[in-house]
């Protein structure tokens, strides 16, 4: 779908400064209530990005420019919004490509310079029916990445053509250059601007910004959530097993009790695999329920791919466990509600057996956390 035109926008009236006005602070208020799903329906993101905009630092050439980062609340720093951008280069792995990923490099070149590579598992790609058939496996994300700053200013080099997952391992290359991607930090007020070079051409359209949004929205979420958490999390010793390690909230008690925090954290996630397209909830009892994926493989054969949950609100536990069409176990993620204090707790267990708590399972479960306590 795309942000624009928004809706209502066609209400528009001839007093604009004072209806922008309105305007701002209505949506505003609006995008502290609605979900992630109504967000992107309606067109509502962390900061506005305006396409083919006159340059800043280049007179003469066009830019995306984002809105005030002042007016964000509360206010996002260019330096803070600059460091989760790097944190974001260094590891550009979500929590989909986490279930097929097996490795992500990041080699240093320099203080302000490194070189990123995220290779997909070919078996596990044809496990879900979006290999080659071969088991090869496939370069997601090959870049260079060097930040000046000084200037404020982000440049990446990709050797291989992220927006199209990448390449298969035995094509890649970093003898050439598939596009070159910049971001410069604003003053006055406090913003960026950001645009992409394929060869001689400069891209800073509306569907370049429409991309954007899905980086920029979730990274400047994340500093709010941060900025504003009443519970952190944070990386830990398990509380049943202190020689294991987990994902760790600080004590909710003050916030929030067991059961409303349990119920709550069940309907969430059941509202996440309802809104996945081309997915059928079965209820297989009071405690389980799985979600059914349909999607096409490389030959446009329909495949199911089920993703079971359970959970046990007298343990306080809940196991989401995604499958191959062929039945098989990919990977487990495992969430526990801890009393006295209470305390969630999660980690994430890999095909192979191997306990993991990535960065990212952090930084979801504070934002999951915060949302749920209010």
């Amino acid at each position: 779908l795309s942000p624009n035109p928004r809706p209502w926008e066609f209400f528009l009236s001839a007093d604009g400064v004072s209806w922008l006005t309105l305007q701002r602070a209505m949506l505003s208020w609006i995008a502290e209530k609605v979900s992630d799903t109504a967000k992107y329906i309606l067109g509502i993101h962390e900061v506005e990005l305006t396409p083919d905009q006159d340059s800043v630092t280049e007179p003469g050439s066009l830019s995306i420019i984002s809105g005030s980062l002042d007016e964000i609340e509360p206010k996002v720093s260019t330096e803070k919004l600059l460091q989760e951008i790097e944190n974001s280069l260094r590891w550009p792995v979500d929590a989909m490509t986490e279930h097929v990923m097996k490795s992500c490099d990041v080699e240093e070149k320099g203080p302000d310079e490194f070189i990123v590579k995220v290779i997909i598992d070919g078996q596990k790609l044809d496990s879900w029916g979006r290999g080659r058939g071969d088991g090869c496996d496939r370069v997601k994300t090959w870049k260079k990445v060097v930040i000046d700053r000084k200037e404020k200013r982000i440049t990446t080099w990709d050797y291989v053509p992220e927006a199209s997952f990448g390449e298969w391992i035995d094509l890649a290359t970093d003898k050439e250059v598939t596009a070159m991607f910049n971001l410069a930090m604003l003053s006055e007020p406090s913003r960026f601007e950001c645009w992409l070079m394929k060869g001689s051409e400069r891209i800073a359209n509306a569907e370049f910004a429409n991309f954007m949004y899905s980086w920029t929205d979730p990274i400047i979420k994340g500093i709010k959530s941060e900025m504003s958490a009443k519970v952190k999390v944070v990386i830990g010793p398990s509380p049943s097993d202190a020689s294991k390690t987990s994902a760790i909230s600080d004590p909710m008690d003050e916030f929030i009790d067991y059961d409303t925090y349990f119920e709550a954290m069940c309907s969430k996630t059941k509202q996440f695999f309802q809104s996945i397209p081309d997915t059928v909830i079965e209820d297989v009892s009071e405690n389980e329920y799985v979600a059914n994926t349909t999607m096409k493989d490389k030959d446009d054969k329909e495949t199911v791919h089920p993703k079971r949950i359970k959970f046990s609100q007298e343990t306080g536990e809940m196991q989401i466990v995604y499958e191959s069409a062929d039945g098989k176990s990919k990977t487990h993620i495992y969430r526990v509600l801890h009393q006295s204090p209470l305390r969630l707790e999660a980690w994430n267990v890999s095909e192979a057996g191997e306990r993991k708590v990535p960065v990212s399972l952090v930084k979801q479960i504070a934002v999951e956390v915060n949302e749920t306590i209010g």
